[in-house]
C-alpha cells in the first residue's frame, strides 16, 4: 500500500519569483536604455516628441508588469499575450515615428533592446517553445518595417531568438531541478514517519495481535475464529508497514499509484496476490475506486465462501486497460442465486462492484458454480475513457 504524502516545500512558482525580479529589473535598465538612445539621436528622428512619449509607456509599462509580478508569483496567460501586444505595437510604430532613413541606417527600432523583455519572461513563465514563439513574432515585426537581407536587418532578431530559447530551456531545467528536491525530501520524510509508526505499531498492536493468535485455540470455536482473523490482520499489517512505496501528491497534476502495490497489501495466509506486470499505474482517483471494488469482492468471500475457503488475485494489463481476477474455491452460488443477488438491493454486488466499474468505464463479470466457488473478473481502462477517446481521435 503506497502512502501519499504531499509536498510541504514552497511550490516552484515561489521559488522562481526572484527571477521575475531579475527580469523586471533588466526590462526597467533596458527601457531606461532606450530612453537614453532616443536622446541621443534626437536629431535625426522625425517625431522626438512622439518618441518621448514612447519612452514614458516603456517606463509605465515596465511599472506595470512589475507590479503585477509583485501581486502574483506568476504572470497569467493573459497579461503575456497583452504584454507581447504592447511590445509589438510600439516596435510597429518605429518606422512612422523614426522616419524610414533613420530607421533604415541602423535598424534599431524606437524600442531599442526593450522589446526582449516580453519574450524572456514568457520564455520564464511557459517555456521555452512559447518564449521562442514570442521572440520571432517580434523579430518578424521588426524585419517587416524594412525587409531586407542585410545582417543587420535580420541578425538581431535571429540572435533574440536563440538566447529567449536558451533561458527557457535553463527555467525549465531550474524547475525540474526543484521538483525533483521536493519529491526528494517528500519521501524521505515520509519513510522517516513510517518507519516512526512501523516501531509503534509493533511495540503494540502487532505483539496483541501475535498473542492473540497463540492464545485462541485454547478457547474454543469462538477462539479459534479469533485466532485466524487475528492472523490474517497481523500479515495485512505487516505488509503495508514493509511496503516502502511512496506517492508524492502534486496539485499540479493527478498523482499515479502502483495498482499492484494496493493490491500486495491485500495478500494474507487467505489471499494469494499474483501479477503479470512489475507495475501497474493508474491515477489515484480510479484506482482507489478499483481498489473499492475488489475489498468488497474480498469480502463476500471471506464471508460467504466458507471457513477454510482460499482466494487467488490475478492481475494482467493488456493495451491500455487492467482486468483483476478474485477466485475463490468457496462453496459457490447457483445461476438462480447470481441473478437473485445482482437484481435484488444487495448493495455489495449489484453497486459496489458492478456498479463502480460501471462509472470507471468498464465490466464486472461474475461466474460461479456450485462447489466450485465465485470469480469476479474486473475490467477497466488505465485512464479516464473519455480522454482515451479524444486522443485517439487526434
Amino acid at each position: 500500500m503506497a502512502w501519499p504524502i504531499a509536498r510541504q516545500l514552497a511550490p516552484e512558482r515561489h521559488l522562481l519569483r526572484p527571477t521575475f525580479t531579475v527580469l523586471n529589473t533588466t526590462r526597467l535598465l533596458l527601457a531606461v536604455h532606450a530612453v537614453v538612445f532616443n536622446v541621443m539621436r534626437s536629431d535625426a528622428i522625425r517625431h522626438p516628441w512622439l518618441v518621448g512619449g514612447v519612452g514614458l509607456v516603456m517606463l509605465g509599462w515596465t511599472g506595470i508588469t512589475w507590479w503585477t509580478s509583485s501581486r502574483e508569483s506568476e504572470p497569467r496567460g493573459w497579461f503575456n499575450c497583452l504584454d507581447l501586444a504592447v511590445t509589438v505595437g510600439l516596435v510597429l510604430s518605429s518606422e512612422l515615428l523614426l522616419g524610414p532613413t533613420t530607421y533604415e541606417r541602423g535598424y534599431v527600432p524606437v524600442t531599442v533592446d526593450w522589446h526582449v523583455a516580453a519574450p524572456l519572461a514568457i520564455a520564464v513563465s511557459r517555456g521555452p517553445r512559447w518564449g521562442l514563439a514570442s521572440a520571432a513574432l517580434v523579430g518578424a515585426s521588426t524585419l517587416a518595417l524594412a525587409p531586407s537581407w542585410e545582417p543587420r536587418a535580420w541578425s538581431g532578431g535571429f540572435a533574440v531568438c536563440i538566447i529567449v530559447w536558451g533561458v527557457g530551456q535553463l527555467v525549465e531545467l531550474v524547475r525540474a531541478a526543484i521538483r525533483e528536491r521536493d519529491a526528494t525530501v517528500a519521501r524521505s520524510t515520509a519513510l522517516a514517519e513510517r518507519d516512526r509508526v512501523a516501531r509503534i505499531v509493533h511495540d503494540g498492536a502487532l505483539q496483541v495481535l501475535s498473542m492473540v493468535e497463540r492464545e485462541g485455540p485454547a478457547l474454543g470455536p469462538t477462539g479459534q475464529r479469533l485466532s485466524r482473523m487475528a492472523r490474517n490482520q497481523e500479515t495485512r499489517l505487516r505488509a503495508i508497514l514493509q511496503d516502502r512505496t511512496v506517492d508524492i501528491v502534486d496539485g499540479d497534476e493527478p498523482a499515479m499509484v502502483d495498482l499492484v502495490a494496493l493490491l500486495d497489501a491485500q495478500s494474507s495466509d487467505r489471499v494469494t496476490v499474483s501479477t503479470m506486470a512489475g507495475q501497474v499505474m493508474m491515477p489515484r482517483g480510479r484506482a482507489s475506486e478499483l481498489m473499492a471494488a475488489v475489498s468488497q469482492a474480498l469480502y463476500n468471500a471471506q464471508r460467504h465462501a466458507g471457513a477454510d475457503a482460499h482466494v487467488w488475485v490475478l492481475v494482467e494489463e493488456l493495451e491500455g486497460r487492467v482486468t483483476i481476477s478474485v477466485r475463490d474455491n468457496g462453496v459457490g452460488m447457483t445461476p438462480d442465486a447470481i441473478a437473485t443477488a445482482l437484481a435484488s438491493d444487495r448493495m455489495g454486488m449489484r453497486a459496489s462492484i458492478r456498479g463502480r466499474l460501471v462509472d470507471l468505464g468498464g465490466t464486472a463479470t461474475l461466474r460461479s458454480e456450485p462447489g466450485r466457488g465465485v470469480e469476479w473478473e474486473l475490467s477497466a481502462p488505465l485512464g479516464d475513457p473519455a480522454t482515451s477517446d479524444i486522443d485517439s481521435r487526434k
